[in-house]
């Protein structure tokens, strides 16, 4: 429907259609100001702002069309429903990005993906390349992948199965993929061991072990389990130690409240044949087992060097014929820990939400069973450093659980639920106890005190931590994210020598253990010293060294049994070193006083063991630091009586070849009296400390020569120096 219109103004089209001309501005203005106005309020229909399109050649003005004055909406509906349902298929419709990398955030965007899809995300690469494809022009193909790297060829394609295969001939820790990523690791006693780490941490870790808290895994110790009345065991293994004080497994450890010390010896052959040093404990007996436990069965655990476990089982296993001792080696289903500082206690407290720890009441040695929650479920989100506990320890909250000893349990405790070790390594499991439900949200653990040397120095103080296997890691990174340090062999090497303790093997010639061990390092010495030209090496002949890369403990006992005279009547035969602690302390006391007015009368009282070696410890009067191998000798009247304003220097000797069976006490200018196992610069005394054996008749004469000199004093030259230094000596 359409109509002329005049709006009565000049210039517009007259009543009968007719044009009358152009529009001017003003008509136009008019138009659009009161010609909307005057059609509402008649009520007639808007006309369409814009004129129809006027026939070309006519000069006819265009009409203007009205719109309707009302709407059917199902017409408008069916007349537009093709419009209708493809805006709808658009709405609902996800949004398709036109390229794949734009389906990524943009941190993640990369430019190199356009023409390496393999920079996507494995759910996008079909993707990518599928459009690569059909965006390349007819002939041209894609670009060759680059070869892999050495390292991605040579992987396993089972990683599981790969490590499987690498421990047939070596045993690996269940830490040893987080020690193999930092420290530098060595075969040992059929064990990789992590050394020492990769970075300078030599003061770091003497700090830790002072200060904060030291963490070495010591899960190689073997673990030998005894079971049977405990009269039947105290009377088996009565056969392999001696009844000297602190050197046999007493009664008083029988409880399961401390943990002893023992030096084992092959069956009935003390002081000969040296098997090595152990630590052992009584299963703690609970108030229901102290009836019936306690006299009808009993379990005691023996901890060994790895170095000696075998000759230790094999010898109990050989003597539990005649008793009715069940002897086995349960050293794979057990972890165990040490941690060493002033921090020790903080970190478990912390790590494993212990009361206060910390007490007077701790005893050296006690023994802790306890039952503590998984230490997944109390994981920081990143490391942090524990802070000493002002609070008084409750032994009461300490409660007594024995469920580690139980066989049955520890197997049903060796996987822990949850994520594995590498899942834990990166954190996934921080914070969050979803996975961890049952019976493994709690785990029974042994706590065992460990004392420091001495009472004012809490130098080597800590506690030892012993978990079921298969839970060293979640432990592991528990104690780790409080701010403990991890340590290698280097650094328990480092604790013994700082805290005057002896280090098995090293400091125990008289075992088959050191005996292996020390041939070993002779060869690789003497390969390493060859390497180097004649002029770049040290001359053994001229500096007067006999024996530059091993201790002849042999022919050291030899030596003095010639210079003697006549052997000792009932003199021990073969290599042998005082243990006992009556002539330990006597020869203790002769070295602190030094001018002791009975020492004529001493010296046959220990007549038995004259020609035997004796652990001792060196500390530098002035200068100079011992190393390995270091001779231990005998000072002079001279040297001694102040009339030499410098230390003694080994006169040059001549050209020559050293024979393999010299006089080694003699071959000096001074009495070779013994051998340094261990030394280094000491931090804790800032002066040079070491650890060697001399045999009793040589100190018993380097004490004669200096009877009125407080305290007495040794002479010790390095292998590679002509230079004597001065030492204090004290007996362990």
């Amino acid at each position: 429907m359409s109509s002329s219109y005049n709006d009565g103004t000049p210039g517009s089209a007259t009543g009968n259609g007719q044009p009358t001309g152009h529009l001017s501005r003003q008509q136009k203005k008019f138009r659009r100001r009161h010609v909307g106005s005057e059609s509402t309020l008649r009520g007639s229909p808007v006309p369409s702002p814009l004129p129809a399109a006027a026939t070309p050649g006519t000069g006819a003005t265009p009409s203007v069309v009205m719109a309707p004055r009302g709407l059917t909406v199902m017409q408008f509906m069916e007349a537009r429903a093709v419009e209708l349902n493809s805006l709808l298929h658009l709405a609902q419709k996800s949004y398709r990005s036109k390229h794949t990398v734009q389906s990524l955030p943009r941190h993640m965007r990369r430019r190199a993906v356009s023409h390496n899809p393999k920079r996507l995300p494995r759910r996008l690469r079909e993707a990518a390349t599928k459009k690569m494809l059909r965006s390349m022009q007819p002939g041209q193909q894609m670009e060759k992948p680059r070869r892999p790297r050495k390292w991605y060829r040579q992987r396993a394609a089972n990683r599981q199965a790969e490590y499987a295969r690498r421990q047939n001939h070596v045993t690996w820790l269940e830490t040893h993929v987080w020690h193999a990523k930092r420290f530098h690791m060595v075969n040992r006693w059929g064990y990789r061991l992590p050394d020492y780490p990769c970075d300078k941490s030599q003061r770091a870790a003497y700090r830790a072990m002072c200060h904060h808290c030291l963490i070495q895994d010591i899960s190689y110790y073997g673990c030998i389990e005894l079971t049977g009345s405990k009269d039947n065991i105290l009377s088996l293994l009565a056969h392999f130690t001696h009844l000297d004080k602190g050197g046999s497994i007493s009664m008083f450890y029988s409880e399961g409240k401390v943990e002893g010390t023992a030096i084992l010896y092959r069956r009935d052959s003390y002081p000969n044949h040296t098997l090595g040093p152990v630590t052992y404990m009584f299963r703690p007996q609970t108030e229901n087992s102290k009836d019936t436990f306690a006299t009808s069965s009993c379990q005691l655990w023996l901890w060994t060097h790895p170095a000696c476990t075998q000759d230790i089982l094999q010898e109990l296993q050989q003597g539990m014929s005649d008793t009715s001792v069940r002897v086995q080696s349960i050293g794979d289903e057990l972890v165990r820990f040490q941690l060493t500082g002033q921090l020790a206690a903080a970190t478990l407290e912390s790590a494993l939400n212990l009361p206060p720890l910390q007490n007077e009441t701790v005893r050296p040695g006690q023994v802790l069973s306890l039952t503590v929650v998984d230490p997944r479920l109390n994981m920081p989100s990143k490391r942090t450093k524990v802070t000493p506990l002002t609070q008084e320890a409750d032994p009461a909250e300490l409660k007594c659980d024995t469920g580690l000893w139980d066989a049955e349990r520890r197997k049903t405790l060796q996987t822990p639920s949850g994520q594995d070790s590498r899942s834990i390594e990166k954190r996934d499991v921080a914070g969050d106890d979803g996975p961890v439900t049952g019976d493994n949200r709690c785990v029974p653990i042994l706590l065992v005190h460990q004392q420091g040397r001495t009472a004012a120095s809490a130098l080597g103080t800590g506690w030892d931590v012993i978990v079921p296997a298969g839970w060293a890691m979640a432990f592991w990174l528990g104690f780790l994210y409080r701010g403990a340090r991890a340590g290698g062999l280097r650094e328990m090497r480092r604790l013994h020598l700082e805290t005057g303790q002896l280090f098995f093997p090293d400091d125990f010639p008289d075992t088959e253990a050191y005996r292996t061990f020390h041939q070993e390092q002779a060869a690789q010495l003497r390969e390493q010293h060859d390497r180097y030209p004649p002029g770049k090496r040290p001359n053994f002949v001229k500096l007067g060294t006999a024996a530059p890369f091993h201790c002849p403990w042999d022919r050291l006992m030899e030596g003095w049994t010639q210079v003697a005279g006549t052997s000792s009547p009932g003199q021990p035969q073969g290599l042998c070193v005082v243990r006992d602690s009556r002539i330990r302390q006597q020869l203790s006391q002769l070295c602190s006083h030094g001018n002791h007015p009975d020492l004529h009368l001493i010296t046959p009282l220990l007549a038995p063991v004259l020609t035997n070696l004796v652990a001792v410890q060196l500390r530098m009067v002035s200068r100079g630091t011992p190393v390995a191998m270091a001779m231990i000798c005998a000072p002079t009247e001279e040297d001694v009586s102040g009339c030499v304003s410098c230390d003694p220097v080994e006169p040059t000797h001549t050209e020559g070849t050293i024979s393999h069976d010299c006089d080694v006490v003699r071959h000096c200018s001074r009495l070779t009296m013994g051998y340094v196992t261990a030394g280094a610069n000491s931090l804790s005394v800032g002066q040079g400390v070491g650890t060697g054996l001399c045999v009793v008749q040589g100190l018993l004469a380097a004490l004669q020569v200096q009877q009125h000199r407080q305290p007495p004093v040794v002479l010790v030259r390095n292998p590679n120096s002509a230079q004597y230094r001065f030492a204090h000596i004290t007996v362990l």
